[in-house]
């Protein structure tokens, strides 16, 4: 998923039905902004400027671990590390 998941008002219940339907050793990749990790301004502010438009920044990994996916690779990049790729495997 790019850029879609942070519009999902439920990121719990998306996050459960994405890992209903993925077959053992699936894995779902997910783009998306974020708050940065390291707490830049510049991140944070991007952030904010997300969610006044009606995104949610959440943590995509913690929701990952919640749904019983094993958390594969989660990095920041982009523009002040505003953007993350996390990714989950089912077992």
């Amino acid at each position: 998923m790019t850029f879609a998941f942070s519009a999902f008002p439920d990121g719990a219940g998306v996050m459960a039905e994405v890992a209903r339907v993925l077959r053992p050793g699936g894995v779902v990749a997910l783009v998306d902004a974020c708050l940065p990790s390291d707490g830049n301004w510049a991140g944070v502010q991007l952030a904010r400027l997300w969610e006044n438009c009606g995104d949610f920044m959440r943590d995509e990994a913690g929701l990952m671990r919640g749904a019983s996916l094993e958390i594969v690779e989660r990095k920041g990049f982009g523009a002040f590390n505003s953007i993350r790729l996390t990714v989950g495997r089912k077992s």
